[in-house]
């Protein structure tokens, strides 16, 4: 029943999930939808407009959940974007500001696996890539979501949770800088036990970016200005951190 339902979704949100993309790459790449230019990103330190700011920094972004998984099905029930489908922009979309200051990018998981029903990436094989790519910093995409029972319209903000003590600043970094540039409430940055923050080669991190069950949220969610302005702090934290 899993594997119909999601068949179905895929394809009731083919054209949905090209157009967020295509929105995406055109506003990622300085341009808004109608051809306007788009709103400045969040304050960042000066050094982050030199092409070469994060040049020799290799970064593994992992966009939660894709192939057999599509995570949360969102406020829209699956007649819109699902949260792999949300992960993937917003790892997309932080790829291309981050290589446009020089860093190394590499992702667990590529758009076009995103509909692989044979695709099954268990989070040591996203551990293990990001391992194999010698990445100086991990960080993990998700949407938040609560169980059938809770009220979904109460629900709202980001969190950020980290479990090694190396990690902690760049996730409080993240939080508050998503936060400041988005308006989201932050709840905070929170030792836990998630295994993609078990590196301890490197600083990691998991993101749950908003609450996609929250009609209003994820409709913020999915607008690429909020997409763009989410990907500009990510970087922000990564050249406030790391650089």
């Amino acid at each position: 029943m899993r594997h119909l339902l999601h068949k179905i979704v895929t394809k009731k949100t083919e054209r949905l999930r090209a157009c967020l993309l295509l929105a995406l790459l055109i506003t990622a790449g300085g341009l808004a939808l109608g051809g306007k230019e788009t709103p400045p990103t969040p304050a960042a330190p000066a050094e982050a407009s030199e092409p070469g700011a994060l040049s020799g920094l290799i970064v593994a972004l992992d966009p939660g959940h894709g192939g057999y998984d599509p995570g949360s099905l969102g406020a829209a029930y699956g007649y819109g974007p699902t949260e792999d489908e949300i992960n993937m922009a917003y790892a997309v979309a932080t790829e291309q500001i981050l290589e446009g200051l020089g860093a190394d990018v590499t992702l667990t998981l590529y758009p076009d696996q995103l509909d692989d029903q044979e695709e099954k990436l268990v989070l040591f094989d996203r551990m293990k890539i990001a391992k194999e790519a010698d990445a100086d910093v991990f960080i993990s995409m998700h949407h938040n979501s609560v169980d059938a029972t809770a009220d979904a319209n109460n629900v709202t903000g980001l969190e950020v949770y980290y479990f090694t003590d190396h990690s902690e600043a760049l996730a409080a970094d993240i939080a508050a800088s998503i936060s400041a540039s988005t308006g989201r409430t932050n709840r905070g940055d929170f030792q836990s036990y998630y295994v993609v923050t078990k590196m301890t080669y490197c600083p990691a991190v998991l993101t749950e970016i908003g609450y996609i069950v929250n009609p209003a949220e994820y409709e913020d969610l999915i607008q690429p200005e909020t997409i763009f302005r989410t990907a500009a702090s990510f970087t922000k934290s990564i050249l406030d951190v790391l650089s």
